[in-house]
């Protein structure tokens, strides 16, 4: 991750530590991928730009990009986001 700031290495220490779950107390973004046709994410900040062929998904350390075919928005909530279709690639950053 670019622009580590030592308050991050405390709470991944911490974290470590404690044994605790790190989407939680990192403020993570929780990707859970079904193939290649459905992506979950969990702690998510909603949708930067959305299309059938490209969906960027906003996260609280970086943009989530998908690249695929028939790209759908399956279900959004506040704490989670559901997309089908055909994923090709998942990137993270701009």
């Amino acid at each position: 991750m670019k622009g580590r700031d030592p308050k991050d290495k405390v709470q991944q220490t911490l974290t470590r530590l404690l044994e605790m779950p790190p989407d939680l107390t990192l403020d993570l973004p929780k990707l859970t991928l079904i193939g290649n046709i459905q992506l979950i994410v969990e702690n998510h900040r909603g949708l930067i730009e959305f299309g059938p062929n490209r969906t960027i998904i906003n996260s609280s350390r970086w943009p989530i990009i998908l690249n695929g075919r028939n790209l759908m928005v399956r279900s959004i909530r506040t704490d989670e986001l559901t997309i089908e279709g055909v994923i090709d690639s998942i990137t993270f950053g701009d």
